[in-house]
């Protein structure tokens, strides 16, 4: 066990990303890097323009480009290390792209003031396309601040081929689907985690670093805590505890039997 402490203008801090970085690739055999000689960022000209930059190059599977829309020295760990990899994700991960496409239509957010001059973006509404021509299957998935609609057209049947039952639209504010959802289905009263994300203030945490607006990851876990705790009571905490609970029996029945 060990810790990583790097140099920032003239004094040693204990890093935490650091260290959960070099011990994974320590782990996974691919050593430690040249380091300040990593990857180039990116950002973006806005916060909300830096969330939508940031929502693209991950449904297009690009590492490179989503990495490069996190804050270069909050992320500097993986701006680091994570050139040691792309050859391998390129080859694996990477390549799926060619089998499949997913495209951003529309994305709308709103934005509020976060703490230390940060800004929170909101995703409320949001249209995706995708098509495989390789499964000849394409569709949508939409979300309109409440509900997610999602589309599939599976052209060739190639689904059924594999023995799923897909339907070719769900909505998931129908009533049909909530009866899937109720606890005398699944044995289990889930939470309504849905209003409760859509009562306190939270959304994707960017900061602006060198004119430059990034996402933030530890912003965003962070701040996402803080507003949960604003609206989560004893009652409502006790609850999604006893969900975990019962949920992490269920699972373990399940794997059992």
């Amino acid at each position: 066990f060990y810790l990583v402490a790097v140099d920032d203008d003239g004094g040693w801090y204990l890093s935490f990303w650091y260290t959960v970085t070099d011990a994974i690739f320590t782990e996974t055999g691919y050593g430690t890097p040249v380091f300040g000689n990593g990857l180039t960022p990116i950002g973006a000209d806005s916060p909300e323009a830096a969330v939508e930059g940031a929502f693209r190059e991950l449904l297009s599977l690009d590492l490179e480009g989503l990495i490069g829309m996190l804050p270069p020295t909050e992320m500097r760990a993986l701006y680091d290390y994570m050139p040691l990899i792309m050859d391998d994700y390129n080859e694996t991960v990477g390549a799926f792209g060619s089998f499949i496409t997913i495209d951003l239509t529309s994305l709308g957010t709103s934005v509020s003031d976060a703490a230390n001059g940060a800004k929170r973006v909101k995703i409320e509404t949001f249209d995706i396309t995708f098509a495989s021509f390789f499964m000849e299957i394409d569709g949508a998935i939409s979300f309109d601040g409440a509900c997610f609609d999602i589309t599939l057209n599976d052209q060739s049947g190639a689904l059924s081929e594999f023995g799923a039952q897909v339907p070719d639209h769900i909505n998931t504010c129908d009533q049909a689907v909530a009866d899937m959802l109720d606890p005398g289905m699944t044995g289990i009263e889930i939470p309504d985690f849905l209003s409760d994300l859509g009562a306190a203030d939270t959304g994707l945490l960017a900061v602006e670093e060198d004119g430059r607006w990034y996402v933030s990851p530890t912003e965003t876990v962070g701040d996402g805590f803080l507003q949960a705790l604003k609206i989560w009571d004893r009652d409502t905490l006790q609850q999604y505890i006893d969900w975990l609970i019962e949920f992490g029996g269920e699972a373990g029945s399940a794997a059992l039997f």
